[in-house]
């Protein structure tokens, strides 16, 4: 009878842990629970960070774009008037000289006309983001800035000499606008036909 009592009896620390075995895992399989829950919360946050911060540099990429094809649509028209004004600032120095045989002030219109398109250029240019064009666009002002004050230098040549520099100077002109106009037309071509990133899931 005492072995009988032996055996099935059980011992007060033995009945305990069969009581907190089961708590303790409960509360395990909790905190296991919710260091998951926090983990997936962690992941899931930094992929909405990620999806912010590219949808924020895809916003300012296509600004930047529709800023530079403005900006080139913009210089092309101003390139044009340009070489128109500084085009006829030649011609009117080549009908002085036939005429009067030496150089003399322009009028008022030709000389504002210039300034002004050269003045808009200047402001244009700096904003341009390609190197090439830019540095082309500098020549080109340095270029025309000087036509400008051409009639110092060619009221020392004799008329024929100084008509003839004239149409040479033209014939430059014209090379020059036809390279820049390429260069922006390339630009403005490869802005217009460009086509937005679409968002990936």
């Amino acid at each position: 009878m005492r072995y009988l009592e032996a055996v099935t009896q059980v011992p007060d620390w033995l009945a305990a842990l069969g009581i907190l075995v089961p708590a303790l895992t409960a509360v395990g399989g909790y905190l296991l629970a919710g260091l998951n829950e926090d983990a997936r919360d962690r992941r899931a946050a930094s992929r909405e960070a990620a999806a912010r911060q590219a949808s924020l540099v895809e916003r300012h990429d296509e600004r930047m774009h529709e800023f530079q094809r403005e900006l080139l649509l913009e210089l092309q028209v101003v390139l044009q008037r340009q070489v128109r004004a500084t085009a006829r600032i030649l011609l009117q120095d080549q009908k002085t000289l036939r005429e009067q045989g030496k150089l003399a002030h322009l009028p008022a219109e030709i000389n504002q006309d210039s300034y002004d398109t050269g003045v808009e250029l200047a402001r244009l240019t700096v904003r341009v983001l390609d190197d090439d064009l830019r540095h082309q666009l500098e020549g080109w002002h340095t270029f025309t800035s000087g036509l400008d004050v051409l009639v110092f230098d060619l009221n020392e040549l004799t008329p024929a000499k100084a008509i003839e520099l004239l149409s040479g100077y033209l014939g430059e002109l014209s090379g020059r606008y036809l390279a820049v106009n390429e260069t922006l037309g390339v630009l403005l071509r490869s802005e217009l036909g460009r086509i937005p990133d679409l968002p990936t899931g």
